[in-house]
């Protein structure tokens, strides 16, 4: 079941009256926002603790704001949208390196690692490890009847696989810290 109804509908009242009146409701979301967050804020500390590090990457690119969004949803416990959002962010990261390396870009993402990979752009291990992030994202993006039956534990693995994965391929990016 699914219920949509946040708003109340105050057209009938005066504008003053309104604006008090979704005012009040603003404060009290947001009360509930809070509670939700305060209430899991110790799993919500746990699933970010459970997400790698990678360094610094240098780069202002579509490709890793995509990762902090999925980072975000993990973290909340999203899953789905997590895994979504990182095989988006996958094909953009593809996208940047086809346009890094002055590659003709071509429609699918599978064919697009293929051509990274043929040109010595990505490993082996990378090249296995984006068609494996696209496999799964293909997955829960078709809705298959394999995904829709996962467990949420089974769901969750899924997640953090991805983004575990995705950083991974991302060491072309990286650059190293300076550790002292």
């Amino acid at each position: 079941m699914y219920i949509d109804y946040l708003k109340n509908d105050y057209s009938n009242k005066k504008e003053q009256e309104r604006e008090e009146y979704i005012a009040r409701d603003k404060k009290h979301l947001a009360g509930l926002i809070q509670e939700r967050i305060t209430n899991d804020i110790e799993h919500i500390v746990d699933r970010w603790y459970e997400l790698d590090d990678i360094g610094y990457i240098p780069e202002n690119e579509k490709f890793l704001y995509l990762l902090k969004e999925a980072e975000q949803l993990y973290g909340f416990a999203y899953y789905t949208g997590t895994v979504s959002i990182i095989g988006i962010a996958a094909e953009e990261y593809c996208r940047y390196l086809i346009r890094k390396y002055n590659l003709t870009d071509v429609d699918k993402q599978y064919d697009r690692i293929n051509k990274l990979a043929d040109n010595g752009k990505l490993t082996t291990q990378m090249k296995s490890t984006f068609h494996r992030i696209r496999t799964i994202r293909n997955d829960c993006m078709h809705y298959d009847d394999n995904f829709k039956n996962l467990s949420d534990t089974q769901l969750k693995a899924y997640a953090l696989e991805m983004v575990q994965l995705y950083k991974s391929c991302l060491s072309l990016s990286v650059i190293p810290l300076d550790e002292n």
